[in-house]
């Protein structure tokens, strides 16, 4: 089984970080990949970046894409003024209002980009996660993730950001996951 998890970046697509994580033999294999590898340079577009990913997905044989974007607009009933419940609850930097509503608005371009890749892998059989009874093997999903609330849970200290992680602490924290069985 494998699962792709992206660092979606709207910008350029060399700053799209791309991880693909294999379960087997009770350890995590984890490659990185980069979009050059692919052809695709300069600013990603919806299209170009489902392709890539459907396709490097039904090549590993991962049924999961875990993006680290978000899936949708604010429900205008949750009861926030400017953030979804998720957000909130996990404190993201980022928040997603009503469509087109973004806190910080430098932000908006990344949260319209993700939310149309969600959309597009959706239109592609990568279904959002709606409840729990979604989480069924063999479903092919797209997840939103928010890396460093998993990384607080687990009780590390979170990455820096991509542009300042250095290669020591990614090859330290790729050693460290590698050797993770995947049934704890």
């Amino acid at each position: 089984m494998s699962i792709l998890s992206v660092d979606l970046a709207s910008n350029r697509y060399r700053d799209i970080g791309v991880a693909i994580l294999e379960f087997r033999d009770g350890s995590v294999l984890i490659e990185f990949v980069e979009a050059s590898a692919y052809g695709l340079k300069g600013r990603p577009c919806v299209e170009d970046a489902t392709s890539w990913l459907t396709d490097l997905a039904s090549a590993r044989e991962a049924d999961v894409i875990f993006i680290d974007g978000p899936q949708g607009w604010k429900d205008p009933a949750n009861g926030f003024e400017h953030a979804r419940r998720c957000e909130r609850e996990l404190a993201t930097p980022g928040k997603t209002g009503l469509p087109g509503c973004v806190k910080p608005g430098s932000w908006t371009r990344m949260a319209r980009f993700s939310i149309e890749l969600f959309d597009a892998l959706g239109a592609h059989g990568f279904s959002r996660v709606k409840s729990s009874d979604d989480l069924v093997s063999g479903r092919k999903l797209a997840i939103e993730s928010f890396p460093t609330s998993a990384w607080r849970t687990l009780g590390l200290k979170p990455l820096p950001g991509k542009s300042r992680t250095s290669a020591a602490q990614l090859t330290t924290w790729t050693t460290t996951f590698s050797s993770w069985s995947h049934v704890r």
